[in-house]
């Protein structure tokens, strides 16, 4: 098992992965296997210096923030393509700092519209009653649908709710479609938008609500920090990135800025079913 893993880390080094690939690795081979991991019986030396070795040779990096205008153009693009709870799906993730994976696991239970105490909806993620915590362990967290940047969230999703149940019934999932499926649709955005220079991943959309909103001065830091539901000021700063964000800014094409703006304006009415123009042609990043 050693001299396999070895083996593979340096084959996916050469393939010029970063040292997340072999973190990915050592996790599966542990899950699957307890007695590899640290309090295990067996170990693994020569796996756990050349993951070592690689990470000095090739550390991961971060990912840089996503773009309001940007991730704009995507649900544009899906729109117009007819994917409109993809384009939904989009707007959620980026707005509510959102994990893609967590989203994906809402109901339409987890939707909770607006109370006059509150005057916003809710999500819920992580109900205690399905025994399925968050990543760090926590159950029964709630992001609120209060972004005045996308006001048009809490209609379009009521809309897809009740929709959902009347075609689904109670406790169906959210969206009717897989990750798989997502990541696809998003990528052939990115790459008809020609933004594959600054999108590698919808993840993206996570540093992007926080960036945007710590930029733009919607939130302060700590409330940036209780969104994106981070435990400590290390973990918020590597997703919390204005000043990348503003430089991405002074790059970013008129065309594609012109065509966000119309779409942001417009959602309702797009998500509806009005016609969605294609985005411009743009050059290539």
């Amino acid at each position: 098992m050693d001299v396999a893993r070895v083996d593979l880390n340096d084959n996916l080094y050469l393939n010029g992965e970063d040292s997340t690939a072999g973190d990915k690795l050592k996790a599966a081979v542990e899950f699957y296997n307890p007695d590899y991991t640290r309090h295990g019986t067996l170990c693994l030396p020569r796996f756990a210096k050349s993951s070592k070795g690689w990470k000095k040779l090739s550390p991961a990096q971060t990912r840089l923030p996503a773009l309001e205008e940007h991730k704009l153009a995507i649900s544009g693009d899906l729109l117009h393509r007819g994917k409109r709870e993809m384009a939904l799906y989009n707007e959620t993730t980026y707005s509510t700092y959102g994990r893609p994976g967590e989203m994906l696991k809402l109901t339409v239970d987890d939707y909770v519209p607006a109370e006059e105490t509150t005057g916003y909806p809710v999500l819920i993620l992580h109900p205690m009653e399905r025994d399925a915590s968050s990543k760090t362990g926590i159950f029964d967290e709630t992001l609120l649908l209060d972004d005045t940047e996308a006001e048009y969230l809490p209609e379009a999703l009521s809309l897809m709710v009740k929709q959902r149940i009347k075609t689904d019934g109670e406790g169906a999932l959210l969206w009717n479609f897989k990750a798989s499926e997502f990541l696809a649709e998003w990528r052939l955005s990115v790459h008809r938008l020609k933004l594959d220079k600054f999108l590698t991943s919808p993840y993206q959309n996570r540093h992007g609500g926080a960036s945007r909103d710590h930029l733009s001065k919607l939130r302060t830091p700590l409330e940036v920090k209780r969104r994106g539901r981070w435990s400590t000021d290390s973990a918020a700063r590597i997703y919390d990135k204005p000043g990348r964000m503003q430089q991405m800014k002074t790059v970013l094409d008129p065309k594609l800025q012109k065509y966000a703006k119309c779409v942001k304006q417009n959602f309702i009415q797009l998500f509806r079913g009005s016609l969605v123009r294609a985005a411009p042609k743009l050059a290539s990043s």
